[in-house]
């Protein structure tokens, strides 16, 4: 009796062919192995075989009736090796010897794409997004709206004052006259395409000379260059801010000690955070985020730090620091969305620590808005948030200045002119009620203090003279 053996035909000894064909030989000998991930199968010389179109297999030339006789072919998925283990006691028998011929098996055609492509589709959503609606129905709500929302509500004084401050021409009286030769002898490009309206003959940064604000803001432009040019990472463009910021606070001379503080690894008070309902357990969670910085001022001495807390921040050296505005730094094409709602979550923190000193101190003035800006790359954008009567905070914005950035020189000095602004805000408004929201929630901690005290020595005495 003929022994039979397994082929395999094969493209390519190293690239298997995807269909590969499976057939019994009667009365060929194996010329060949080939190695398999079920074993090594023995090869035929294959050199008078081919596989033409259809993958069947088709002896080259004619045969006589004899030879078709000879040579039959019969599928199986038995498979039997060349070595001595017996493979048939490890794999099952799936099927059993067909008897038909190859020209007639069945052939299996892919799957239309059509089919594929008409499977239901479904994606995520926003976590961020699902975040910023779940703020709407948290304790107490916070609101982002678009700035288009100005025109529809009317918001506090104090808020529209500092809008209209922000939100005018920013490119006017932003550069010195005095370096208007410089600018248009270095780039003289830009100075084309800039209006003459830029200059202003007012000494707009009367804590510098000239030379030390032209090469402070050509470091600034040069930097942002190198961490656009190879692609820096956030870190990189943190460096960038703060050489803006520590400027805008050189340049403008201001009477109050502001200093800038790196918040990254600071969380908020929980006390101050919002506190958003989990549906599944029915129990309430404070909403945390964390900004890359904080601009501050140190006013050591104005209230004792132990009496109330200045900042709504947790850290030991932050929380004795009225922390004034928020910075959240992102790379370009980063998460502007995440950046805004970490911005909103800082200044609902800051408008719930100032609502608790006024409700110590039984204060009637209003609450100051909350400025916070979300910097993406070398575009800044603000946020100003307040809070209603009715306890919500809005946040609207962001706001985006089309020339204040850090791209070229003309746009840093747009951005140093809105920092001006902004520092002279914090001077004549926002700092004025600050100061007298703190005053007064600390007094009156210290006379409840003294009551407590009196009233503990009185109750001691009462209980001396019972005994």
């Amino acid at each position: 009796m003929e022994s039979f053996r397994l082929i395999q035909f094969y493209q390519d000894k190293r690239y298997p062919f995807s269909l590969y064909e499976r057939a019994t030989l009667y009365g060929r000998e194996p010329m060949q192995t080939y190695p398999t991930p079920t074993g090594s199968f023995a090869i035929v010389d294959s050199s008078d075989w081919e596989l033409p179109r259809g993958r069947t297999l088709k002896r080259k030339g004619s045969e006589s009736p004899e030879d078709k006789a000879r040579h039959k072919w019969n599928y199986t998925e038995k498979v039997q090796k060349v070595s001595g283990r017996d493979e048939s006691a490890r794999r099952p028998q799936t099927r059993p010897l067909l008897q038909s011929s190859l020209t007639e098996r069945l052939t299996l055609r892919p799957t239309p794409p059509s089919s594929i492509m008409s499977r239901s589709r479904s994606r995520s959503q926003s976590p961020v997004r699902t975040t910023i609606r779940k703020l709407e129905t948290a304790t107490p709500p916070v609101q982002l709206r678009s700035v288009a929302i100005l025109n529809n509500i009317q918001p506090p004084p104090a808020v529209c004052s500092l809008i209209e401050l922000l939100d005018c021409d920013s490119d006017n009286g932003t550069i010195p006259s005095s370096l208007r030769s410089r600018f248009q002898a270095q780039y003289p490009s830009t100075y084309r395409r800039t209006a003459m309206s830029v200059f202003s003959d007012a000494q707009l940064y009367p804590a510098l000379s000239d030379d030390e604000i032209w090469m402070r803001v050509q470091r600034i432009q040069q930097r942002d260059f190198k961490c656009t040019r190879f692609e820096k990472d956030e870190n990189a463009w943190c460096q960038v801010v703060e050489m803006v910021l520590q400027l805008a606070l050189d340049a403008c001379a201001s009477d109050l000690p502001f200093e800038i503080n790196n918040i990254q690894t600071q969380s908020l008070d929980p006390v101050y955070l919002s506190r958003i309902r989990n549906p599944a357990t029915g129990q309430s969670v404070t909403l945390m985020k964390k900004t890359d910085f904080a601009v501050g001022l140190d006013v050591e001495g104005l209230v004792e730090p132990e009496t109330v807390s200045l900042s709504p921040m947790a850290d030991a050296y932050t929380q004795v620091m009225p922390q004034l505005c928020p910075l959240e730094v992102k790379r370009p094409g980063g998460n502007s969305e995440e950046a805004g709602l970490q911005v909103m979550v800082w200044q609902a923190a800051s408008l719930a620590h100032l609502q608790s000193l006024k409700a110590t101190g039984m204060s009637d003035a209003p609450l100051p808005p909350i400025i916070g800006w979300t910097v993406e790359g070398p575009s800044w954008k603000f946020y100003i948030a307040w809070k209603e009567d009715d306890g919500r905070v809005m946040v609207v914005g962001p706001f985006a200045e089309a020339n204040a950035g850090t791209t070229e020189v003309k746009s840093i000095f747009v951005l140093l002119g809105l920092w001006a602004r902004i520092i002279k805000w914090f001077e004549q408004e926002y700092y004025p009620v600050y100061r007298e929201l703190l005053q007064r929630a600390g007094e009156t901690l210290r006379i409840m203090d003294v009551e407590a005290c009196t009233q503990q020595e009185s109750e001691e005495r009462d209980h001396g003279h019972s005994t």
